[in-house]
């Protein structure tokens, strides 16, 4: 069975990236992943304990002010696609292999973290 990554489009900016979010509060960091992937992509599975990689970025707040994050990433194996989801009519989701969303990703430190996956799919290894 081939690996297949899903990309989620950007609301605003038509590019596509993954489903990604703050910390919510009471949820440890892979909680709030799965939470954000059911959200942003109406997907459900069974989340990595430990991330794949990470990657920090400067997210815009408005035009003249940006704030620097990190964004932590998770694997999920994914076990249920919604057909209706909480941001359904502001994304678009697109399943690709993993060569094929690293070249439909802009962001190069996400694309980092994809092409290490490429060398090592062990890192997708669900240690639960």
């Amino acid at each position: 069975m081939e690996l297949k990554i899903l990309l989620i489009s950007g609301r605003k900016k038509k590019k596509w990236l993954i489903p990604k979010g703050w910390p919510v509060k009471g949820l440890t960091f892979p909680q709030s992943a799965a939470r954000e992937a059911q959200e942003e992509a109406g997907i459900e599975g069974v989340i990595s304990p430990q991330p794949l990689g990470d990657f920090g970025y400067h997210k815009k707040i408005t035009k003249l002010q940006t704030i620097p994050c990190r964004v932590i990433i998770y694997g999920l194996l994914v076990t249920d696609q919604d057909v209706e989801w909480k941001e359904r009519e502001q994304r678009d989701r697109l399943w690709c292999s993993l060569p094929q969303a690293i070249e439909k990703v802009t962001e190069k430190n996400l694309v980092k973290v994809l092409r290490d996956v490429l060398k090592d799919p062990g890192l997708l290894t669900l240690d639960i």
